[in-house]
């Protein structure tokens, strides 16, 4: 876990996520800053001896020191078992996808990430449609929910997508707003610095090398390990 310069894009420090977890091979495939602490979502498929890993889908509430570096984590609520790059939050409401079948993700919602299951998204189908794995998500100032998708069939890897999406709520129902697949660069820019070992490789759903994170009108390509 990685404190990045937004300026630059020099690394100033970083903690390995299984310090912090004390798990095996901890994968955080979604982060979200609220309220002075740092949250993220397990997404690791595996654990020793290549087993179900027990914590996926579980949310980690990360506190951090004065100078912004990760502390320790605390396992909180449960998101799913499939659980997509995705975590914001509005108005007293946590929201999270959880991939449910291909074109398609769980958004579940829950009020505390402390503990407890997250649910669909009620006063609709609690799902999107057509968009495939989400791989980031946030609200806008306006209160929009905008996502960006970077597979369009979970099965099927060599399908891609990269388009923003606007969902609306509570339907779920997705507005294709632009497509972002010509301005990304053809190799992964990695982080230098970076004090991790190579890391273990992912199954195929989530073998990208990258993670797209979205946040206002910005987007924030960061390298997931």
């Amino acid at each position: 876990l990685a404190r990045v310069d937004a300026l630059t894009g020099s690394v100033l420090s970083d903690t390995p996520v299984k310090s912090l977890t004390g798990t095996d091979y901890p994968h955080w495939n979604a982060i979200k800053y609220h309220a002075g602490k740092l949250y993220a979502v397990e997404n690791n498929a595996w654990g020793s001896n290549y087993t179900a890993g027990q914590n996926r889908g579980y949310i980690y509430e990360v506190t951090l020191n004065a100078a912004g570096d990760p502390v320790s984590a605390t396992r909180g609520a449960y998101v799913g078992p499939y659980p997509d790059g995705a975590l914001a939050y509005k108005d007293g409401v946590w929201y999270a996808s959880d991939w449910r079948k291909d074109y398609s993700s769980w958004i579940k919602t829950g009020t505390s990430v402390a503990s407890g299951v997250f649910a669909p998204l009620s006063g609709g189908p609690g799902y999107t449609n057509g968009v495939g794995l989400i791989s980031g998500w946030d609200f806008e100032t306006d209160g929009d929910l905008l996502a960006v998708s970077w597979m369009a069939n979970g099965v099927n890897s060599s399908i891609d997508d990269f388009n923003i999406y606007k969902i609306d709520l509570p339907s779920g129902n997705p507005t294709k707003l632009y497509n972002i697949k010509s301005q990304l660069p053809s190799n992964i820019t990695w982080l230098s610095a970076l004090s991790a070992t190579t890391p273990v490789p992912e199954p195929v759903f989530f073998q990208m090398g990258a993670m797209l994170g979205l946040g206002g009108l910005g987007l924030l390509r960061l390298r997931r390990r």
